[in-house]
């Protein structure tokens, strides 16, 4: 769990499927401008299904650490942040989508940030085992 001034990540999980299904219902048509996995209908129950098995897939292989995003004071699902393995093996892509009615409030700059200082502990942390420190 990653803690923020405004906004709590933790680790995708399966218990928040269909708070994870209402905020994509409620942000597709804006997701469907940014996301090409948006074009279908990812809020479906057998989609959100899917994308809770890959993710916890990814973060076992250490290909992609996918967090939702929830507001700190009311515990409210409202995006989701991920950190992926798959621009190379010595760099990080920081993804992020915020649901649409929460937009403008600053949830997505701060959840990168948040998720930054992750991928920046995982490589020191990465770092001190290679060289035994």
């Amino acid at each position: 769990m990653l803690e923020g001034p405004s906004l709590v990540l933790r680790r995708v999980d399966a218990a928040y499927a269909a708070e994870l299904s209402e905020a994509l219902r409620a942000s597709i048509p804006e997701l469907r401008n940014f996301m090409d996995w948006a074009q279908d209908d990812p809020s479906a129950e057998d989609a959100v299904g899917e994308f809770l098995a890959i993710c916890d897939r990814d973060w076992i292989a250490d290909r992609a650490y996918n967090f939702h995003v929830f507001l700190a004071d009311s515990d409210a699902l409202v995006g989701n942040c991920a950190l992926m393995r798959r621009v190379g093996p010595v760099a990080i892509e920081i993804g992020y989508w915020i649901r649409s009615d929460h937009a403008g409030r600053g949830y997505a700059t701060e959840a990168a940030a948040m998720a930054a200082e992750y991928a920046s502990s995982m490589a020191a942390a990465a770092l001190k085992r290679k060289h035994g420190e």
